[in-house]
Formats: structure tokens, C-alpha cells, sequence
């Protein structure tokens, strides 16, 4: 059992409400990584049949299909997405579904905007499907943030990142060997993570999976991944920006699915990094946080 300062932590609410669907450009058609076009869908709005433990590939038309239900800033306070973390509580103020709650599952950022431009940010939220139909664009969702300054007591190399203190504790299961014990699904080379690279704030956005080699796909058994999984990523630091750093660790939760669109592919939330890789990577194919928040049963387990 890790010890951390969750009791010192601030707890404040932040606001935000149900996203349009978003597309890729003005018209919808993108350009996919080998010169096709495509009408992606899949980003913003409510995805009533996508949800944690479903596979990232396969979706008709997909493109960077988010799990649940996308919510963006209500206003222009960079504070939503920055402040929200996985495991964080939430709870719909508006509207039909008013005093429905849900459970955050996934920081999406950099999901492509009219235009073209990557600007937009979603925070991805599981709800009960009964509640999700009460649901609509425009309703008003407040989540109880609580994650950012967590530390784990002794593993201060160990950076915390977008992660509520009582999922972190339930998904670590202990320290060997001065090293934080991670389950994860699989462990990934650098070479692979695409998009999200560089300086701006990890707590911000998402790391892709590139998926626009077919080589790597089949070499790398990225087919094998679901929404909700946990991935660990060799020599990645994702402290203050993502990008490059020998010996580093990085461990995320899978956000979305592939993309066809060259560079970018399965998005991943960081949620630990350490520069000294003081993060020990177990294998585990059942590395999922829809178990540690009661999303997914046992039986669905996958065999």
C-alpha cells in the first residue's frame, strides 16, 4: 500500500458541459496518412454504445473515438481541464439528467478543430446508461477535482499527473525495490508516440499512440488495446510537456481510439512519469481502470 498527501490536497469544483461532435475541417472529410479521405467521427458529444473496455480499432468511420461523454470548459478558464483528474467525481447541474453522477475517465487534448487547427480539449466522463439518455449538448456537468500536488511519501522522483488519489492507490499495488509498481497491459518504445510531444503541460492534453504504420501495429499488438487501459512508455518524461528522455517512464490510460491521420493515433492520459525511472512496469492483460471504478465486471474480462 503507497502512502501520499491526499489529505493536504485542495478539493474545488470546476464547470463545463456536453461538447458537439466534433469533426476534422469545416467540411469533415480529412486526409488520412496514406492520401485517402475520410469523414471521421467519433471526438465530442455522447457516445451511447462506446465505453470503457471496448477496443480501440474497429469503430466504422472512427477517428479518435472517445469512450462516454465529452465535456469542454464551459468558459474560457483554462482551470477544467487542467484541474479535473481520472478517478475525479462528477455530477450533471442542468437539465432532463439533473443530479445524475458520473466518474472521470479520460483528458483528451489537441482533438482536431474547424479549420483544421488542434485546439480543442475534452474531459471524458462515464455515466450510467439510464442517466446518459437523460443527456444532451449544452447540459452542465461539475466535476469535485482533487489530484493536482499529489506525492507519493518516498518516491518524490515519482511525478503525479491528472490521477484522483484513491484510483492511484488502487491501481498501484506497492513499491520493490525503491520503484512504484505500475500494472499495465504493455510497455511501448518511444519511437511510437506521435502527437502531443513538447513543452506545453502534460495536465493539458494527451500523448498518441501513433497508428498509421501497419507494421507497427502487428509488431507492436496495438490491436490488443482498449479504452481504459493502462500503457507504460519507455524512455518518455512527461513532467513539465511530453516528449523524449533516456531511461525515463511514463505510464498513461488509453483515452481514444486509432486515427488515421499521420502522427496521431490511440491517445493516452499521463498519469506518472519519472525521469529516473522509478516506475517498475508489471504486465498485467487485465490493466484497466473501468475495474478499479466499477465500470467493468469480471466475467467481461477478456480471456
Amino acid at each position: 500500500m503507497i502512502k501520499t498527501n491526499k489529505d493536504k490536497l485542495i478539493v474545488t469544483q470546476v464547470l463545463g458541459e456536453i461538447t458537439h461532435p466534433v469533426l476534422g475541417t469545416d467540411l469533415g472529410y480529412m486526409t488520412t496518412w496514406n492520401g485517402k479521405s475520410k469523414l471521421g467521427i467519433g471526438m465530442g458529444s455522447i457516445k451511447y454504445n462506446v465505453k470503457i473496455g471496448d477496443p480501440c480499432f474497429g469503430w466504422a468511420q472512427g477517428e479518435n473515438v472517445e469512450p462516454g461523454v465529452a465535456i469542454d470548459r464551459a468558459t474560457e478558464s483554462q482551470a477544467f481541464r487542467i484541474l479535473t483528474s481520472l478517478g475525479n467525481p462528477a455530477a450533471v447541474v442542468s437539465g432532463e439528467a439533473k443530479g445524475a453522477t458520473g466518474v472521470v475517465i479520460g483528458k483528451h487534448g489537441n482533438v482536431p478543430q474547424a479549420g483544421g487547427h488542434a485546439s480543442g480539449h475534452h474531459v471524458l466522463i462515464a455515466f450510467e446508461e439510464s442517466d446518459m439518455e437523460k443527456l444532451s449538448i449544452g447540459t452542465k456537468v461539475a466535476v469535485k477535482a482533487r489530484g493536482v500536488g499529489l506525492k507519493i511519501e518516498g518516491l518524490e522522483e515519482v511525478k503525479t499527473l491528472s490521477i484522483d488519489p484513491e484510483l492511484l492507490e488502487r491501481i498501484c499495488v506497492g513499491v520493490d525495490g525503491g520503484k512504484l509498481v505500475v500494472p499495465v497491459v504493455m510497455e511501448l518504445p518511444a519511437y511510437i508516440m506521435g502527437q502531443g510531444g513538447g513543452g506545453s503541460p502534460a495536465e493539458t492534453s494527451s500523448f498518441a499512440i501513433q497508428t498509421s504504420s501497419p507494421i507497427d501495429i502487428e509488431e507492436l499488438k496495438l490491436k490488443r488495446l482498449r479504452l481504459g487501459d493502462l500503457v507504460a512508455c519507455r524512455d518518455i518524461l512527461s513532467a513539465w510537456g511530453r516528449g523524449y528522455y533516456r531511461g525515463a517512464v511514463t505510464v498513461g490510460v488509453v483515452c481514444s481510439g486509432f486515427s488515421d491521420i499521420a502522427g496521431h493515433g490511440i491517445e493516452v492520459t499521463c498519469i506518472l512519469t519519472s525521469a529516473s525511472g522509478q516506475i517498475k512496469p508489471k504486465l498485467d492483460t487485465e490493466a484497466n481502470i473501468g475495474y478499479h471504478l466499477g465500470l467493468l465486471r469480471s466475467e467481461m474480462r477478456r480471456g
